[in-house]
């Protein structure tokens, strides 16, 4: 009985890396980007933080640049403005990186071409975020 239970706990574990590994391996921008696009904002800030796209701006850039297209077609707007202010205010990303994240994702937008909806929303969506960042420098609230 117990050579049972050590080889199934044996494959539990080994079970558990092997996933734990293919999910690591996986590009988290899809994840984040409807993340933000539903408006989930604490999750936003849970996958940018152990994804580390909180310190690399182009790769956050793409992702927002993604996740506004889906809130958009979803007519979620709002909600991902919230989600985004959220994320990078409790998800690692510096205010610094938040600025140059912008950045990345307005040449995105650019090359892409915009309508006015997209416009309102991207543009919102800054200033809400600058917003958070003034009000978490005394602590952000829950």
């Amino acid at each position: 009985m117990r050579r049972v239970l050590v080889v199934l706990a044996a494959i539990v574990v080994f079970s558990s890396g092997m996933v734990a590994s293919a999910t690591a391996d996986q590009d988290p921008t899809q994840a984040i980007a409807v993340a933000l696009a539903d408006g989930d904002g604490r999750l936003a800030a849970q996958l940018i933080a152990a994804s580390g796209f909180g310190t690399q701006p182009d790769k956050l850039g793409h992702t927002i640049f993604v996740g506004g297209n889906l809130a958009v077609a979803a007519g979620s707007g709002e909600a991902y403005r919230d989600a985004v202010a959220y994320g990078f205010t409790r998800g690692g990303v510096s205010l610094a990186n938040a600025t140059l994240t912008f950045s990345a994702a307005a040449t995105e937008v650019v090359a892409a071409g915009l309508t006015p909806e997209q416009a309102l929303v991207g543009g919102t969506t800054v200033v809400q975020t600058y917003e958070a960042y003034a009000i978490c420098v005394l602590g952000c609230p829950n």
